[in-house]
């Protein structure tokens, strides 16, 4: 169960100094890890084995989603900080669900970048917004300093697997990430090429699977092999149910036919928060929409 975890819930008022989504949407609703750890059994009720996180790092005040990252060495404090982390890695591993946190590949100080950037354009147009860049994750003087990174926060905050939307070609994760956890590399673009990830989502089987849904009477692809990561959507691209408004169907059939697609994958599965509601934005901010618990129960 993927959460932007800004967008999720704010159970914690404290952290608000920059809170001003009245004012402007594209900036934090104030959603915090206490807001996910309050609803860690509607997720388990719903059959999720793990929950995965948007990037934590400390960022930019007017960034929510996380990428424009300030400091590697400190957890947003927007979002809970260090000790609302760790209670929530330990209220979920306490119900069984596994952690996983999504990685910015981005520069802190502006060094050791490239111009190399393969994303999708909802990626693109958020990294030109932000004026974010992209470390050179194949530059040996870079990995080594990521990889102790990635290490030290693991090993820290008892993170069961780390993702990584992969902005550059020829990243290998075995390069830069340690040993002994699970790795996702998400992929935005048909041609991007990325390796050493235990698992993959591709973007034409991302777009494939979502196109196939949307709507009736439409070929099926075939199912893939269990290093395949399977997804109709994250979050940066348009929402799956955005496809079936589109088609003028039931979102809640569309997704219901598309998860059971999904469960039959011998691999891991991923829904982004608020599927089950039919969030169905196009491009940011509506991807991202504060979460409406007011769930479907015919859907959960």
């Amino acid at each position: 169960y993927s959460i932007v975890v800004d967008r999720f819930l704010n159970a914690d008022t404290a952290g608000d100094e920059n809170v001003t989504v009245d004012e402007d949407p594209e900036m934090r609703f104030g959603g915090d890890f206490q807001g996910i750890q309050d609803n860690l059994d509607y997720i388990k009720e719903m059959g999720f084995t793990a929950i995965h996180l948007s990037p934590v790092f400390k960022f930019a005040d007017d960034d929510y989603l996380g990428y424009d990252v300030e400091s590697y060495d400190e957890i947003d404090p927007g979002l809970g900080g260090e000790e609302g982390l760790n209670n929530l890695v330990d209220a979920a591993h306490d119900m069984d669900l596994e952690v996983f946190v999504d990685l910015p590949a981005v520069s802190a100080d502006g060094e050791n970048t490239t111009d190399d950037v393969n994303v999708n354009e909802i990626y693109g147009d958020y990294l030109n917004e932000k004026d974010i860049d992209i470390l050179d994750l194949t530059d040996e003087s870079v990995q080594s300093g990521y990889q102790d990174m990635v290490q030290s926060f693991v090993d820290d905050f008892n993170i069961d697997g780390v993702s990584m939307m992969v902005a550059q070609d020829n990243v290998d994760a075995s390069e830069i990430l340690p040993r002994g956890i699970k790795t996702y590399g998400f992929l935005t673009t048909e041609d991007a090429v990325a390796g050493g990830f235990d698992y993959m989502a591709s973007e034409s089987m991302r777009t494939e699977l979502a196109e196939s849904f949307a709507t009736i009477d439409r070929e099926v692809p075939e199912i893939p092999d269990a290093e395949n990561m399977l997804l109709v959507d994250h979050w940066f691209s348009e929402r799956f149910t955005s496809h079936a408004v589109e088609e003028n169907m039931f979102p809640g059939t569309r997704v219901k036919q598309v998860m059971t697609y999904m469960y039959s994958h011998p691999g891991p599965v991923s829904m982004l928060y608020g599927t089950e509601v039919a969030f169905n934005g196009k491009e940011m901010p509506t991807i991202h929409p504060q979460m409406d618990l007011w769930t479907d129960q015919e859907l959960v």
